[in-house]
């Protein structure tokens, strides 16, 4: 299991935590490697434990793509494992559709539906062509770590945009009112014609 060697997988889960993100572990190995996965990570992956597919009540067929209802069940736990890619993109849709903004991230050219239908699909620098192809942002440097630092740039960035849209809109209000005031108050004074 590659990605849990990364010890900068680690602080990008506890980034994302801390800054009120929820991060979901979400792969196509069994449950016991998903565990060993999560404890390398120090992942907690909740009282609900470790969940697959078929764990999920009302799934008729385990080659059926989950139902919205199958994956809101899926949506109260942490780490899935067993999943497949239509598994996966339709965890995505279903997150997308109830208003999450979902980031995925992945290095199979398996998941490339579902990182084409994330908010931000994330490739890694050793991910697929497709893979690479379908997501949003390819990272150049090995490291996870630079995802957590991307996302808290950007919310300072969008910080900053919106308070200068506050301020120009306000500067136009001021100006737009003495406009107005003066064209109420102020009679302009006639000009003097020559004949």
């Amino acid at each position: 299991y590659e990605d849990v060697s990364r010890k900068d997988a680690i602080e990008m889960i506890h980034v994302f935590n801390s800054r009120g993100g929820e991060v979901k572990i979400v792969t196509g190995d069994d449950a016991r490697t998903c565990a060993a996965a999560c404890d390398r990570l120090k992942f907690d992956y909740g009282v609900e434990g470790i969940k697959t597919p078929s764990d999920v009540p009302y799934v008729p067929l385990r080659n059926s793509v989950l139902s919205p209802s199958q994956c809101n069940a899926l949506d109260r736990v942490r780490a899935c494992a067993g999943m497949l890619s239509d598994d996966k993109r339709a965890l995505v849709s279903a997150l997308r559709a109830r208003g999450d903004v979902v980031g995925f991230v992945s290095d199979s050219a398996s998941d490339a539906a579902a990182i084409g239908l994330a908010h931000v699909g994330v490739a890694t620098q050793s991910s697929t062509d497709a893979a690479k192809g379908a997501s949003d942002i390819v990272l150049a440097v090995p490291s996870l770590a630079v995802l957590a630092h991307a996302v808290l740039a950007a919310r300072v960035m969008f910080a900053r945009v919106r308070d200068y849209v506050i301020f120009r809109a306000t500067c136009t209000a001021h100006v737009l009112g003495f406009f107005v005031i003066g064209a109420i108050f102020v009679s302009p004074k006639p000009t003097s014609s020559r004949n």
